[in-house]
């Protein structure tokens, strides 16, 4: 999903990911999960979408019941966005509004969500900690914050950090408190409460905790990463194939093509001197006859 501070040069195609029309199976399947945990992991009735992009989030919670503010400064995604509800229950519709604004501009109430979602967005930020704080301000105490963001390297030019679970979890101490950290697909998935009493909560989230979730995200991205390896191999083998094929068969009709050729260059040279010997008779008649 896209940046809410800094207009992305290349917008990302979250909703066309989702809907099977933008990208390859994998990316497809790996938006469709990530979409849908996001949804699943909504609470209460108001929700704000930080960074909604082309709105599939804010879709699939209206229709659900959710009232939805989506949040983004890409113009673009948000026309997407709002073309997406056009075949949509008037209901529907009603439940769901979009602001092509900076979230460090927009004013809401304080605590006026229960669900605030991050998606995607913390990765495009040069200071991130600055729109933890603010989507927190409009989050209701007790209520739930929601974060995915990818894990390690993901090459983006629009991309100003690279979370570790280390790194990102110091991220967000100070301002929650955890349900549920995960790493599925390449992506950390965090579920958090706004605080209501002391405490941070990230006791039972101890680094032994965070360095085994890690552990296996990393067994599974390499898992992901081999068997990519072979596909492209299968991949290469098969046009290497093709490629000797279509080597012998330009081969076997060179040969004859060769052989046209010279029977042609062969006849040709045959009717010149045909041609010649024709042209040496009937200039020995002429001069016969004029003699």
């Amino acid at each position: 999903m896209s940046s809410d501070t800094n207009q992305i040069n290349e917008r990302d195609r979250i909703a066309q990911a989702y809907l099977g029309s933008w990208g390859g199976t994998d990316t497809q399947e790996r938006a469709k999960r990530r979409i849908n945990w996001l949804a699943g992991q909504a609470e209460g009735e108001q929700v704000l979408d930080v960074g909604c992009s082309e709105g599939i989030l804010a879709l699939l919670l209206a229709r659900e019941g959710f009232k939805v503010v989506g949040v983004d400064i890409n113009q673009e995604a948000l026309k997407y966005a709002e073309g997406l509800f056009k075949n949509e229950a008037e209901s529907v519709c009603k439940r769901a509004s979009f602001i092509n604004g900076d979230l460090m501009a927009v004013e809401f109430a304080g605590d006026s969500f229960d669900t605030v979602i991050l998606g995607e967005l913390l990765e495009h930020l040069l200071h991130p900690a600055l729109i933890l704080e603010r989507a927190c301000h409009f989050l209701k105490p007790g209520g739930k914050l929601l974060v995915t963001t990818p894990f390690g390297y993901f090459p983006s030019t629009d991309h100003k950090q690279t979370f570790t679970l280390a790194s990102f979890s110091a991220l967000l101490k100070p301002f929650i408190s955890p349900v549920e950290i995960a790493i599925e697909d390449g992506y950390i998935r965090f579920a958090g409460r706004k605080r209501e009493n002391g405490g941070s909560g990230w006791d039972s989230f101890d680094d032994t905790f965070l360095l085994a979730i890690s552990d296996k995200a990393i067994i599974e991205q390499q898992i992901f990463l081999w068997k990519n390896i072979e596909r492209w191999k299968a991949a290469e083998n098969k046009l290497r194939q093709e490629y000797r094929k279509n080597k012998n068969q330009i081969q076997d009709i060179k040969g004859p093509a060769d052989k046209l050729t010279t029977e042609k260059n062969q006849l040709a040279l045959e009717l010149t001197l045909k041609e010649r010997e024709l042209n040496h008779q009937i200039s020995c008649l002429s001069r016969k006859k004029n003699g």
